[in-house]
């Protein structure tokens, strides 16, 4: 009901974590914001959260924070203070997994895709550890040693029955940096095998689908919280939930593309992009 002014302060923090490039940041920030009230800070992700809160003293320290998209097991104590509202996510890897093997049930090996960046190396030991339950049914290629132009080149010679999982290319191991999303699209145009993803913006770039991290939930239930402490709520006393994967989702134009029958899809599945039948476009003639 009244006029927010929303200012961004991007900062690639999964790509330069170094110290130096970290002060300097902090410095441009006191610069920006000297002789500003800020009612609200709203970290993003991991990274934006951890340096939000190592320099909150310097940069805001009575101000209010909403830290949102930050998976449950990421949460650091520090982070829970009477002044900080909490929206976390949870990843479901072995889910992931399942839907793939639940689709394709003669995968034999998935190839798995994160880059060098600290996030990303997180992610790495997470996913390693989480699908050791499956490696007495299908064999997995970890290429986060590789550059992308080679991890590129291997997805194009596949052996039958693969199936690539993209979770995330921030940073290579040859240091070159990405923007995610224009790395799928890179990665598929290809790739040789179907491609599963992680989060819900993924979908609709060329990822076949699952149960994805919905961030668009992450990011609507972050924003009903920051209004509330606009209003003048105490941040801890707001009440928040772990933002779940969504239903399984998927493409319909990745399901034909690879063969996929819709017959094997998880119960509950919802199919986007089909095309609209003859009935339905052409109904009101």
């Amino acid at each position: 009901a009244a006029p927010v002014d929303i200012d961004e302060a991007p900062f690639d923090t999964a790509r330069f974590a170094e110290p130096k490039q970290e002060a300097l940041f902090v410095d441009f920030l006191q610069r920006r914001f000297a002789g500003r009230r800020l009612n609200l800070v709203v970290p993003i992700n991991y990274p934006a959260a951890s340096f939000a809160v190592r320099h909150r003293n310097r940069l805001f320290p009575k101000t209010p924070m909403v830290i949102a998209s930050v998976e449950r097991r990421r949460l650091q104590p520090d982070f829970l203070t009477r002044q900080t509202a909490v929206v976390p996510s949870r990843v479901n890897a072995p889910g992931l997994i399942e839907d793939i093997l639940e689709v394709l049930p003669e995968t034999k090996n998935i190839v798995v895709v994160f880059g060098a960046s600290p996030l990303e190396k997180f992610w790495l030991g997470e996913f390693r550890r989480q699908l050791q339950k499956f490696t007495n049914r299908v064999a997995f290629t970890w290429v986060n040693d590789l550059s992308f132009e080679e991890i590129k080149r291997r997805a194009a010679a596949l052996p039958p029955h693969s199936v690539i999982f993209f979770g995330l290319l921030v940073v290579d191991a040859a240091g070159v940096p990405y923007q995610n999303d224009d790395a799928l699209k890179s990665l598929r145009e290809v790739a040789d095998a179907p491609i599963f993803g992680l989060y819900e913006n993924q979908f609709g770039l060329g990822v076949v689908g699952g149960r994805l991290l919905a961030n668009q939930d992450v990011g609507v239930q972050a924003a009903r919280v920051a209004v509330r402490i606009l209003r003048g709520e105490v941040p801890s006393r707001i009440p928040t939930k772990v933002v779940e994967p969504s239903a399984p989702l998927y493409d319909w134009r990745e399901l034909k593309r690879w063969g996929i029958s819709e017959s094997r899809l998880p119960p509950g599945s919802v199919v986007r992009f089909r095309p609209p039948s003859m009935w339905k476009q052409y109904r009101w003639t």
